[in-house]
């Protein structure tokens, strides 16, 4: 007979019986209303002189059609008991938001986009770069990848996927890609080279070829014939490809790009030369180009050598139809039998690079790498600059197709008010992309692409969130993170500042800044600026400053600068802002400021056309009282206007310390959460709301907590979308605070595999939404490197409000209870009984009764729980490997863990009523990592308050815990 402790997850009679018997009496105010059409309802308490909410009773909750009453306990989300009078409860009722995939933006592969995003294109900290194509099929490689895929292969047409790998964990980063025809080869910058099956990608080998701690520089490989370069040690190795060993070398001074020409032959560049490199000779010098060569490719059918020189220009180069004044034999005879035939410039691409502005697909910008297609023309892989693609290019200069992406990490575009089927954004950091969208056929192109990030030599953001904003007719982006304006000029090919209010920094980057390349490390312009304005010592000079463009040159003139010593308030330079209709910038306050807001307000507007703002830091203030608690440690996030002047804020708190949150279970970023808000303010500052409750379940998501919010934005119908970065990438709130649902509620019937409307990762950035005058919305979803688009529909819900009071009574003073009556057994033995909390593991702290008793063990806690405030209650718990867990309520099991029957059923709860609770935990080995939680619509997860257990055996000693 064995004497282990077990947990029956089952009802137990009797408890349920004696619950029967002390029913909770009613309380509050009940309200009735009627539901038209099945659907999601939410339903709130708010005063009548503010608007103001105080209680949410529904959020989205599926409800049938008909009748229904719903009671209100007279408490406000904290669980205090509202001010008696009169208020007025609203509802609204949705029958949910659909969505339907349009296309998506910033990556489009070879077959269409793969259900799961990170599994469609390589790179996202760069883009597609690296090539190469045999007979087989052409295989594409990023120089840096952490969350999508390094290196993939199409088919030759470029029409499908055949199949690909994710990243490497070599820091993310790849050299280059070669095919031999048989096998492929990766060589990483750490020096790691291995071999890939050619038919799908697994590794069969792998090798380390530094030398010294040099890694190669090039990869070229051709049948049996693989060749790295080392630029550092000016050194050509030829390697075995099947054990990677050395086979041979040759000393040539700057070695760098490499293209295998034969068997045990190879070509190789050093500056702008190119010479002929085989194991048992002295390289021969055979072309001379002008300028840089960085990468090669040879095409075996045609002999014939591809070169990319300064980054931009491709060179064809042919073995010289005569040799020595005398006709030879054939081009392929002399490449085949000859050693160091010149070569001549046959034909060149590109012969200048492509410019910023409208873009022009067949001239070339950024080349890391080519390939020969070998049918006469070539692929180039621009990985970092605008608008990141890999290209196909014919033998005549045409373009055959391109493939843009992996773009950076925490992109989001802007669409144009007036015409939403032009998107700016999505690009490179530092860059926009200008994109035609055609939303009936799902498709877009790229007109044209600008530089921001190193304007006024890094004054203005490199990256982050544009709003697009017309004035005068002319279309304006305004930077949401550091208040800033800038116009794009297709005529003069350049994005052109207009105005911006900061600080500077003069060493490294922040999140949005890099350091200047002026005095000190400051940027240029703001240095002659405060030489100018008298500060020699920059270290003196104010950091808060303006610039407007005052003569409309689009140049920063000293004397347009302004300083603000005396400035007495300061922005997060962190998080997302907006702009009011009159120009003031909304940006959030510093972390743990009881004002959630700053307000920097437009002084005037400058320029010949009146359309630079001149923020004035002396005039900004605090506003938005913080009605959230800060659980220690709380920061604004992104904010965004209505246009009713309303604001709305995602709100953090509790953020990344260990007693708030960090060890209550969940994944990153959330477990660094204590608790979340979205907050509202009216178009005066003051507060409306404070929605929503903090959650580390999945299972709780599309349901009215928040996980990690980031960024909110402005929707139809007076809504707010608040983007939560791991979850739940766009929900759906009214302006006064109640829930509407997820624009992933519902799908189109379109036939797409579930991946489409899912989200996916845990680091969903952005929130970007329009409404066309058509009235179609559509809604762009963060993803690292693209955001796929969508169409959401389903914003006219139903609204219903009536009105309550309450009572002029009050609360009986509460006992404060001192614990349950806790059991521990050891086997079939009654070890300790005791009065206490159940336990809750603290990192540091010490383990409870250890003295006492060791596992394996079980112990009961048994008696009464009174909550703060009538609701909806759930549990639920971190437990450690093979520790076992139950708990019941008025007899009934409502959670349980580490058991092979699962239970988590929320139950209602009535607050100044004891409810029987018991708890059964099983501690079979090491120290007890129990963390028990509970949670309900409002209150965020936390521990069992000991103050609200009573035990079912007064008189027994009671254990602080």
């Amino acid at each position: 007979h064995s004497t282990a402790p077990v947990i029956r997850p089952a009802d137990i009679a009797s408890e349920i019986a004696l619950a029967k018997r002390s029913k909770p009496k009613a309380t509050g105010t009940t309200m009735k209303f009627s539901v038209k059409q099945a659907g999601r309802v939410s339903l709130g308490v708010f005063s009548k002189t503010q608007g103001r909410l105080i209680r949410t009773l529904l959020s989205g909750e599926s409800l049938p059609a008909g009748e229904h009453e719903v009671a209100w306990d007279g408490r406000d989300n904290r669980g205090q008991l509202a001010p008696a009078g009169d208020y007025q409860w609203r509802l609204i009722s949705s029958t949910g938001l659909t969505a339907r995939y349009i296309t998506t933006i910033g990556v489009n592969p070879p077959g269409g986009e793969n259900p799961v995003p990170s599994k469609s294109w390589v790179g996202d900290h760069v883009g597609a770069g690296i090539v190469d194509a045999d007979e087989s099929g052409v295989y594409v490689g990023s120089p840096m990848t952490e969350g999508g895929r390094m290196i993939l292969n199409a088919d030759s047409a470029m029409s499908k996927v055949l199949w690909s790998r994710p990243q490497f964990y070599q820091s993310g980063r790849l050299t280059r890609v070669a095919t031999s025809g048989q096998h492929v080869f990766m060589v990483h910058p750490n020096g790691k080279l291995r071999r890939l099956n050619r038919d799908n990608g697994h590794i069969e080998k792998e090798w380390q070829v530094q030398i010294d701690g040099v890694a190669p520089s090039d990869l070229d490989a051709a049948g049996s014939t693989l060749v790295v370069t080392y630029t550092q040690k000016h050194l050509v190795r030829l390697l075995s490809v099947e054990s990677g060993k050395t086979l041979g070398e040759v000393k040539l001074d700057g070695a760098q790009a490499v293209a295998v020409s034969g068997k045990g032959e190879a070509y190789v560049s050093s500056g702008g030369t190119i010479f002929h490199v085989r194991r048992d000779a002295a390289p021969r010098q055979v072309a001379k180009l002008d300028g840089t060569i960085g990468a090669m490719d040879y095409d075996s059918k045609r002999k014939e050598l591809w070169a990319v020189v300064n980054g931009h220009r491709v060179v064809r180069l042919e073995v010289h139809q005569a040799f020595n004044g005398k006709p030879k034999a054939s081009v392929s005879d002399r490449a085949a039998n000859a050693f160091g035939l010149p070569l001549n410039e046959a034909q060149t691409y590109s012969d200048k690079p492509r410019e910023l502005g409208p873009f022009e697909p067949t001239r070339f910008a950024g080349v890391y790498d080519i390939a020969a297609d070998l049918e006469g023309g070539f692929f180039i892989g621009e990985p970092g600059h605008a608008p990141r693609r890999l290209a196909h290019i014919a033998r005549d200069g045409s373009l055959i197709g391109q493939w843009f992406g992996g773009m950076s990490f925490y992109i989001s575009g802007t669409f144009d008010p007036d015409d939403p089927s032009r998107l700016y954004g999505i690009a490179p950091e530092g860059w926009i992309n200008v994109y035609k969208i055609d939303f009936e056929m799902g498709k877009w192109t790229i007109e044209a692409c600008y530089q921001t990030g190193r304007l006024g030599d890094s004054l203005f953001p490199f990256t982050g969130a544009f709003r697009a904003m017309r004035r005068n007719g002319q279309l304006y982006l305004y930077h949401r993170v550091l208040p800033a304006v800038i116009r794009l000029d297709p005529k003069l090919r350049r994005a052109v500042p207009v105005a911006i209010a900061g600080r500077v920094i003069n060493h490294g980057r922040t999140f949005i800044q890099f350091a200047g390349s002026g005095r000190d490390g400051y940027p240029k312009p703001w240095v002659a600026a405060a030489e100018h304005h008298g500060f020699r010592d920059l270290k003196a000079a104010p950091k808060l400053y303006s610039w407007a463009d005052a003569n409309g040159d689009g140049k920063f003139d000293p004397g347009e600068f302004k300083f603000y010593p005396e400035a007495k308030v300061d922005l997060s330079f962190h998080n997302v802002g907006d702009f009011m209709a009159d120009g003031d910038y909304i940006g959030t306050g510093k972390t743990n400021d009881p004002h959630a807001l700053v307000r920097l307000p437009v002084a005037r507007w400058e320029g010949p056309n009146k359309d630079a703002p001149r923020w004035d830091w002396n005039r900004a203030v605090r506003v938005g009282k913080v009605i959230a608690n800060n659980h220690g440690w709380g920061s604004p996030r992104g904010l965004s206007i209505g246009n009713d002047g309303s604001v709305a804020v995602a709100y953090q708190a509790g953020i990344m310390i260990p007693a708030h949150g960090q060890y209550e279970g969940g994944g990153w970023p959330e477990a660094g959460l204590k608790g979340s808000r979205v907050l509202a303010f009216d178009e005066k500052s003051q507060p409306t709301f404070a929605i929503g409750r903090q959650s580390k379940n999945p299972s709780e998501a599309n349901t009215g907590v928040l996980f990690y919010p980031m960024q909110t934005t402005a929707g139809p119908n007076n809504s707010v979308i608040v983007n939560d970065q791991t979850k739940q990438p766009a929900q759906v709130w009214t302006r006064d605070g109640l829930y509407v649902g997820s624009v992933f509620d519902r799908r189109a019937d379109d036939g797409l595999p579930d991946g489409f409307y899912q989200v996916h990762g845990d680091d969903n950035q952005g929130c970007t939404l329009v409404t066309a005058k058509s009235g179609k919305t559509f809604w762009l979803m963060p993803h690292q490197g693209h955001n796929r688009l969508y169409e959401i529909s389903g914003w006219d819900w139903k609204r219903a409000s009536g009105n309550i009071s309450r009572p002029a009574n009050s609360d009986k003073p509460r006992e404060p209870g001192s614990g349950l009556t806790a059991k521990y057994y050891q086997g079939d033995k009654l070890v300790i009984e005791i009065t206490e909390a159940p336990i809750y593991f603290e990192r540091f702290g010490k383990e409870r009764h250890a003295d006492q008793i060791k596992p394996h063990y079980k112990v009961i806690w048994n008696g009464f729980l009174e909550t703060p405030l009538t609701d909806r209650y759930q549990f639920h718990s971190v437990l450690g490997k093979n520790e076992k867990l139950a708990i019941w309520i008025d007899g009934r099991i409502v959670y349980s863990a580490g058991l092979k029957d699962q239970a988590q059923e929320p139950i209602d709860l009535v607050a100044a009523h004891r409810h029987r609770i018991r708890i059964e935990y099983i501690n079979p080995d090491g120290r007890a990592e129990l963390n028990l939680l509970w949670s309900s619509r409002v209150l965020d997860p936390a521990r069992l308050p000991p103050d609200r257990l009573y035990p079912s055996t007064p008189k027994l000693a009671i254990q602080k815990n």
